[in-house]
């Protein structure tokens, strides 16, 4: 099933509401793909990324300790498991 212009802006519209309110690190273009699935669908967004922390000012803030809350990870878990890492040469 495809899914129509009205749903996938809707599917857009949620997402906005659930990870990009009041943030800047991340954005949903207002023509991103969006991928139905099984309750529910992918919506394509752009994701902020901070330079490596050692390659960072040293007043640079230190985030790492956001992603070791177990309540975060339980929240996603699976999220974006089909994604693979990117290997560099």
């Amino acid at each position: 099933m495809t899914l129509t212009e009205d749903q996938q802006l809707a599917y857009r519209e949620r997402a906005g509401e659930l990870y990009a309110h009041n943030t800047d690190d991340v954005q949903i273009d207002e023509d991103a793909h969006v991928s139905e699935a099984d309750h529910g669908a992918w919506v394509q967004a752009w994701v902020w990324v901070d330079d490596p922390i050692d390659t960072r000012p040293e007043e640079a803030e230190d985030i790492s300790h956001k992603f070791a809350d177990e309540s975060y990870a339980d929240r996603h878990r699976g999220f974006g498991s089909n994604v693979k890492p990117v290997r560099q040469p």
